[in-house]
């Protein structure tokens, strides 16, 4: 009796299987050093976007409140102090780490 091996696949398909003798098996990560370590610089410019939006926000507060958004005020001002917090945390980090 045949075994079940001998039907599932051609010689070819077993044959690419294998790995060839001039390839190199895996890959072949280049050596490049990471752009922010501690996530200081998004943790910035999201801060920053936050704040923009608050000052924009500010300014159409009323048009804002007149179409049922005038929470976004709030929102933005959250993002805003929180990431502010953010930053001091990740600046004492850094300072511990040097």
């Amino acid at each position: 009796m045949d075994s079940p091996d001998e039907h599932c696949g051609s010689d070819s398909a077993r044959r690419e299987a294998e790995p060839r003798p001039d390839r190199r098996r895996g890959l072949v990560q280049a050596e490049v050093p990471p752009l922010d370590v501690d996530g200081m610089t998004a943790a910035v410019a999201g801060t920053a976007a936050f704040t923009v939006a608050l000052v924009v926000c500010w300014i159409e507060l009323a048009a804002l409140r007149g179409a049922g958004h005038g929470d976004w005020l709030w929102i933005c001002l959250a993002g805003a102090v929180l990431g502010l917090v953010g930053i001091g945390y990740l600046a004492a980090r850094r300072r511990r780490a040097s």
